[in-house]
């Protein structure tokens, strides 16, 4: 089984890993955008340093919290333990995700901080099982771009690797 890891001391803290997410996943070069967070050392009223600095991608948790808490079963486990949210054109047995965010809040819940993330507009149309189509914001989360993470292939310090465990 393929794994991301994440060294953090190793890292320099440059936002490449989470634009050449965002570019992957989303065709921008915003680290907004990304699957992959680079949380940056706050600084205090007096412009000192405070806090800790970090790089937060999905966990790949071995029983992921987000796929049963999932109740439209739009979400794929892959060989990798690797989940990722159906958005379009889903599988026989699965449903498009609504955004209904259980998934977000049961990472939260394990890991004190979610990494499912949501867009920041209703940017993507959603028909319910009414059948109305309401605006919804998209949920996005690591995926490891499908065995290719972006991430790991541009990190210029080696600070995320995509290893076999």
């Amino acid at each position: 089984m393929r794994k991301l890891k994440i060294l953090q001391g190793d890292c320099g803290l440059c936002d490449l890993c989470a634009i050449a997410c965002s570019t992957v996943k989303f065709g921008v070069q915003n680290p907004q955008m990304s699957a992959i967070k680079v949380r940056h050392r706050p600084e205090d009223t007096n412009g000192r340093p405070t806090g800790a600095v970090d790089v937060l991608p999905c966990w790949h948790c071995d029983d992921p919290p987000c796929l049963p808490a999932c109740p439209y079963n739009a979400m794929l486990l892959d060989e990798h333990n690797v989940v990722s949210i159906v958005l379009t054109d889903a599988p026989e047995g699965k449903n498009v995700c609504i955004s209904c965010m259980k998934c977000v809040r049961a990472c939260e819940e394990m890991h004190g901080v979610a990494s499912i993330f949501i867009s920041p507009t209703r940017d993507r149309p959603v028909i319910s099982k009414s059948g109305k189509t309401t605006m919804r914001r998209t949920l996005y989360k690591c995926d490891c771009c499908g065995g290719d993470p972006a991430c790991a292939k541009i990190c210029p310090r080696d600070a995320i690797v995509f290893v076999e465990e």
